[in-house]
């Protein structure tokens, strides 16, 4: 199961994401979206876990998250396979939907 993460804090890095959510249980995958052109974060990324009640121990924990001083937003989102190398954008990532071909 996929959690959309949001409000990182543009610091939080990968590994900053992985040490907070694996407390819940092993991850699949981290990923932090950031500007493909800057580096910086925009702020939000995803989590993926195999096993859907480590996700929901996550959500469950996370009912007022705290990380870096800010709360995350949480929402389970649909596995997107590709969404990160694809070149989709975030909105597009969001909606559970693939960018159009060019």
């Amino acid at each position: 199961m996929q959690l959309y993460v949001g409000d990182l804090p543009s610091t939080m890095t990968e590994e900053d994401v992985r040490t907070l959510f694996e407390a819940y249980g092993p991850l699949v995958d981290v990923h932090v979206v950031r500007d493909h052109r800057t580096g910086r974060s925009h702020s939000f990324g995803f989590v993926r876990y195999a096993d859907a009640q480590h996700a929901r121990n996550a959500i469950a924990a996370f009912g007022s998250p705290d990380a870096g001083g800010r709360s995350l937003a949480l929402d389970v989102r649909d596995v997107f396979e590709g969404a990160y190398d694809a070149g989709a954008t975030g909105a597009a990532i969001l909606r559970g939907t693939e960018a159009p071909a060019d």
